[in-house]
């Protein structure tokens, strides 16, 4: 009897030790690398050589690189005129954001924008930006390197982080260019603002210190009106401004000269002129 009784705690005992066997196999199986759908949205980072990014598109964790020619045509255009600024900028367009990083115009092949990591925090969206310039010999033809990246459209502010010492010029004041009308190295005139009562002339700039000046002038030369205008910033990064003309200075004016002054000796430095006939 003893013995029957010590077979049966026996097989009992064997049966309780293969279902944890097969348990623990099965609970093996499932990937523990794999985030929940929480995870995937909310994550804090993502890296920009991950091949799952190339496919996704949603803007609270997922973006991909395209060419300019997959993109709508305003921002197509909005491509083109960036091209020959050093400048990291960013545009929502029909429910999507876009963010442009542009090195200027550059001398020869091999210069290049590497994107080293993009981070979605509850705050903002990170973008790492590293340059790499030719190393040794390149071909000698005029480049114009840019990065565009797409994503879903976000609200939150786009800030540009710099890695290896890299500076990435900014606009301060306004999230992207808007269509330029004239430009000059360090002047970048937008399409002019026509209201009922006055002419707003705005633009960006990277002048000393931010500090512009204007001079309206009727066909014989005098001076109208002239004055001061400054930017959000100045000296290396972009700036934006704004000059409201009321239509009683814009009446008798003929152009509108915009310059600066030499902060090595206070000479005048021409940037732009504006014939304002067609504004009146």
């Amino acid at each position: 009897m003893q013995s029957k009784w010590v077979s049966f705690v026996s097989v009992l005992l064997l049966g309780a030790l293969i279902v944890l066997i097969v348990m623990f196999a099965l609970s093996s199986q499932t990937p523990s690398s794999i985030p929940s759908q929480d995870q995937a949205v909310n994550g804090d980072e993502t890296r920009a050589d991950d091949p799952d990014q190339s496919n996704a598109n949603n803007g609270n964790g997922h973006f991909r690189e395209i060419d300019k020619e997959e993109a709508p045509q305003d921002i197509q255009v909005w491509v083109e005129q960036s091209l020959e600024m050093a400048l990291a900028q960013s545009m929502n367009f029909e429910n999507k954001t876009y963010i442009l990083i542009t090195r200027g115009t550059m001398p020869t092949a091999g210069y290049e924008i590497h994107l080293e990591q993009v981070r979605f925090t509850d705050e903002a969206v990170e973008i790492h930006v590293n340059y790499t310039d030719p190393q040794g010999a390149a071909a000698e033809v005029i480049t114009y390197p840019y990065k565009l990246i797409v994503m879903d459209m976000t609200e939150k502010p786009i800030r540009f982080i710099e890695t290896d010492g890299n500076h990435i010029p900014v606009l301060h004041g306004i999230d992207h260019l808007l269509p330029i009308e004239s430009a000059s190295d360090n002047v970048k005139l937008f399409k002019p603002v026509q209201e009922k009562d006055h002419l707003t002339i705005h633009g960006v700039t990277r002048v000393f210190e931010g500090v512009l000046q204007y001079e309206t002038i009727d066909r014989q030369g005098k001076i109208i009106k002239e004055g001061v205008i400054r930017a959000r910033a100045g000296t290396g990064t972009w700036g934006y401004f704004s000059l409201n003309l009321e239509k009683t200075v814009l009446s008798p004016a003929d152009k509108l000269f915009i310059f600066s002054q030499s902060p090595k000796d206070g000479s005048r430095i021409p940037h732009l002129e504006l014939d304002l006939a067609a504004y009146k």
